[in-house]
């Protein structure tokens, strides 16, 4: 997933990491990699909602904090996007 990301494929990203995602449920870092995909398609509230499954899952995990206010302030600035 991250390889694809890393291309800015971001559908093949976001296949492979939802797949991970079902085979890992508690795995934070899928979680984060996923909020990085809608980050970068601009479905900042999808984001927010996997960079929060990351910190329910991890609470001190610095870059899911980090995104998910990246996230939040993105969702502020564009209220009535996705």
């Amino acid at each position: 997933g991250a390889a694809y990301l890393g291309l800015g494929d971001l559908e093949k990203a976001r296949t492979k990491f939802s797949w991970l995602r079902r085979r890992f449920p508690r795995n934070a870092n899928v979680c984060l990699n996923l909020g990085i995909v809608e980050m970068d398609s601009g479905r900042y509230r999808l984001a927010a909602a996997y960079f929060r499954q990351a910190l329910a899952i991890q609470p001190a995990h610095q870059n899911a904090l980090q995104l998910l206010t990246a996230a939040e302030r993105a969702i502020r600035r564009r209220p009535l996007q996705e």
